[in-house]
């Protein structure tokens, strides 16, 4: 065990540090993960609500849902990368601006947290949200435009394309939730 000398000239043990900053780190990680499974499992229940209301109504609108359901999915993959690719940049911002020097006391480390550059942070999780925000809505103009252009190179029935052509709006209005 290393000891080092806090702020009052008193032997302080190193591992107290570490143990004090994973702790909070684990905090903070259930946290997210509570929020992330709560999202996933609104998303799980509303996708199977909305699949079950369609396929009372038929196959017809069961298939237009379905139909649509997969545009959605897509479109809800290539956001969560856009998160995932956000978060790094995030996550690479703060390693490389948050510095502990080696001899640093627990009461250090609880007063200075913030010890990043928060201007650097704000920065990119501005310019991400804002490209973000551009992306998906380019995403949303070119799917309501070429929609028959993406609807006929799914489905080979007439009857099934124009019933999810009648929903398209909608469903592009509604695809608000998928987005970051």
């Amino acid at each position: 065990k290393k000891n080092t000398k806090g702020r009052d000239g008193n032997e302080q043990d190193d591992s107290l540090i570490n143990q004090h900053s994973f702790s909070k780190m684990m905090r903070r990680y259930m946290t997210a993960s509570v929020y992330l499974v709560g999202q996933t499992a609104g998303k799980v229940f509303s996708t199977t609500y909305c699949a079950r209301q369609a396929a009372i109504l038929g196959p017809i609108p069961a298939a237009a849902y379905s139909l649509t359901h997969q545009i959605g999915f897509y479109i809800s993959i290539l956001c969560n990368s856009m998160t995932i690719a956000v978060q790094t940049l995030l996550s690479r911002e703060i390693a490389s601006s948050t510095k502990i020097p080696k001899k640093t006391s627990l009461q250090q480390i609880q007063r200075d947290d913030n010890m990043h550059s928060s201007r650097d942070i704000l920065n990119v999780a501005k310019s991400s949200i804002m490209a973000s925000a551009f992306i998906t809505s380019c995403i949303s103009i070119a799917l309501f435009l070429g929609k028959d252009l993406v609807l006929t190179g799914m489905t080979n029935s007439q009857v099934i394309h124009e019933a999810a052509v009648n929903i398209f709006p909608i469903f592009i209005l509604t695809q608000g939730k998928r987005f970051p």
